[in-house]
């Protein structure tokens, strides 16, 4: 942000961390407030949990690469290109939402936004398939 806007942000720190220069690599990769959306994530809608260096890397894979991890069977309706772009989207959300409206930058909350995103595509696919999302209740005659 410093590069773009140096009169409202005089030092090239991550807004977010504030210990790391802020750029791209930082952003979505590295930054510690951002890995750990990640790796909340990460476990919840795939297979594999990774130790942090290993996310940072299958992370970037899959935006880089599009190579996806496959996806846990509890949220097998998701595609996994939909939850990586989610959790960009949210992790975007929220990064501006700290630096232009002063909002705190809450890993957890970040998360649950997330979920609820899903529960929401969720509960709308089923609508759209005619199926409702609870079962039927139960009559007797």
């Amino acid at each position: 942000m410093h590069r773009f806007l140096p009169e409202i942000f005089p030092i090239d720190f991550c807004p977010v961390c504030q210990s790391h220069p802020d750029s791209l690599q930082h952003f979505i990769f590295t930054c510690p407030l951002k890995l750990e959306v990640w790796r909340l994530v990460w476990p919840h809608y795939f297979h594999s949990s990774l130790d942090l260096d290993s996310l940072s890397l299958s992370v970037q894979q899959a935006i880089h690469q599009l190579d996806f991890p496959s996806i846990t069977l509890s949220v097998s309706s998701l595609d996994a290109s939909v939850v990586i772009r989610s959790t960009l989207h949210a992790l975007w959300q929220s990064y501006w939402e700290l630096v232009f409206d002063k909002r705190p930058y809450s890993p957890p909350m970040i998360v649950t936004t997330i979920h609820r995103v899903f529960s929401t595509a969720s509960h709308e696919s089923y609508l759209h398939q005619r199926i409702p999302h609870c079962p039927p209740p139960f009559f007797q005659l």
